[in-house]
């Protein structure tokens, strides 16, 4: 799947560049596999959790779990319960994502709802109050909610920006089959990252 031009990235990365703290994570992990969904519950009070898709929990575009996070998986729906836990991909269930083909794909391997959206991506301002409404949150209840992915541009800025708790997985699946701009930006996305966080 191709993904059209993320502009909301754009208009936000300006807002982080006078505001820096909008790109530090609140918790790095290797990847997934490495992320304790019961210490993320009770450490921060967490009770929701938003994943990115494509390189975070699976290949980009395959739209099914990694077979190496399978147990993890497993451990975080029990933790959370999949009704508390959301997929929110900038590929599946975009305007990009045809009939949302991809997103009930991903829907029925991952067992959570992906959530639709045509009219805006990550990290859009939009996606704050879509995600609340889904949850049926309050605006006073954001830090309930965690963004999980390995974006920092998208997921952390995201996160940040709307007052949820960020965690960034630091080494991404498989970058080979992604997306050319994705690589692009995220090799200087590590650049600021391995200065500023190293891995773990």
């Amino acid at each position: 799947m191709v993904q059209s031009f993320n502009f909301d990235a754009i208009k936000l990365f300006y807002k982080a560049l006078l505001h820096p703290d909008l790109l530090k994570p609140t918790l790095v992990v290797k990847n997934f596999k490495h992320l304790d969904c019961k210490a993320l519950n009770e450490k921060f009070g967490t009770e929701y959790l938003v994943f990115d898709l494509d390189n975070c929990l699976s290949k980009p575009y395959q739209n099914a779990l990694w077979p190496e996070f399978e147990e993890a998986w497993t451990l975080c729906k029990k933790r959370y319960g999949k009704a508390n836990m959301l997929i929110l991909s900038n590929s599946a269930g975009t305007a990009d994502d045809k009939e949302h083909a991809k997103a009930k794909i991903a829907e029925d391997n991952f067992g959570v709802k992906v959530l639709k959206h045509s009219n805006w991506k990550k990290p859009s301002p939009e996606a704050r109050s879509a995600i609340l409404d889904h949850f049926g949150l309050k605006e006073t209840e954001a830090r309930k909610v965690a963004v999980v992915g390995d974006r920092v541009l998208t997921d952390v800025l995201l996160a940040n920006n709307s007052g949820f708790v960020s965690v960034l997985t630091r080494v991404p699946i498989d970058t080979v089959s992604d997306n050319i701009p994705a690589r692009l930006v995220r090799s200087l996305e590590h650049v600021y990252i391995d200065y500023k966080y190293p891995k773990p």
